[in-house]
């Protein structure tokens, strides 16, 4: 084999022998967050929106699907011509692999030259796409980042008009109408992950994305003791300087100042019981 493959080998090697976590939830601010703090720790590089589940998991799959179908075809023409045919399929467990090694390669350039011991991909929409990131990356860890749900809400309303304007403005045509879509979506997401974290004790931790502004040290102590690097003071000092100057746009409960009497009772219709479970007060 060339240097190449050789240095290929090595990047995969010292990839899957850190410390691989997920950051995910039903909020992008809130995960946002988390991994602009997590990414100034010296021993941690973390990434976002590599949306691993819904690209290269599925896309390896296709790719073992088309060579599989292909290969059908030339089997079927070398048996019309009276040839032989000798050349085996690759199968789902080929395809698994052929992700994780796309996989391994996303993460070592996530870490670029930093020498970390944790490596962390953020992705929100991953809260519905556990089980597969588990398939992939065995043994991984989790975090899972909960936010109000409302202010999220807020923020999905704003991001969709500036970025789809009237289509976006067509499909919800009031705010009232987006609050008790994105009521069921939140509660969806945020009890699929639990779920999962119920049966991942272990490499599941959960916070909410407000503790990291009103009571950051021992929140980042916690999570940096979970993703298993040093959480003394004096090495988290980079990750609470990167979560304090943030957007401001974290802070919690502005939805007061956006939410009428029809879109709080549209949300709490749906999504009542999980704020109060998280203590998120009216």
């Amino acid at each position: 084999m060339d240097d190449a493959w050789r240095i290929m080998q090595q990047r995969l090697d010292w990839v899957f022998s850190r410390r691989i976590a997920f950051v995910m939830g039903a909020t992008r601010w809130g995960t946002a967050l988390v991994e602009r703090a997590l990414d100034a720790h010296p021993e941690i590089a973390a990434k976002g929106e590599g949306r691993i589940a819904e690209t290269i998991l599925p896309l390896m799959g296709q790719a073992v699907g088309h060579y599989r179908r292909r290969l059908e075809e030339a089997k079927a023409e070398c048996e019309r011509a009276g040839l032989p045919f000798t050349a085996p399929a690759l199968d789902a467990g080929d395809g698994l692999h052929l992700a994780r090694v796309a996989f391994g390669l996303a993460l070592a350039r996530y870490a670029g030259s930093k020498p970390a011991k944790c490596l962390v991909e953020r992705t929100p929409e991953h809260a519905l796409a556990l089980a597969e990131l588990e398939s992939l990356a065995p043994g991984a860890y989790y975090v899972h980042v909960v936010r109000d749900g409302r202010d999220e809400a807020v923020a999905a309303w704003d991001r969709g008009l500036g970025t789809e304007g009237n289509a976006f403005a067509r499909r919800h045509p009031s705010f009232a109408d987006f609050a008790e879509t994105f009521a069921r979506r939140w509660t969806g997401a945020v009890a699929a992950a639990r779920t999962f974290g119920r049966a991942h004790l272990d490499h599941f931790i959960e916070i909410k994305s407000e503790h990291l502004l009103d009571r950051p040290t021992p929140t980042l102590s916690r999570l940096c003791r979970f993703l298993g690097v040093d959480w003394r003071e004096s090495r988290i000092a980079p990750c609470l300087e990167a979560a304090a100057d943030f957007s401001p746009d974290g802070a919690g409960g502005f939805w007061r100042e956006r939410f009428d009497a029809a879109a709080r009772a549209a949300f709490r219709r749906h999504a009542g019981e999980m704020l109060k479970l998280f203590d998120y007060e009216d």
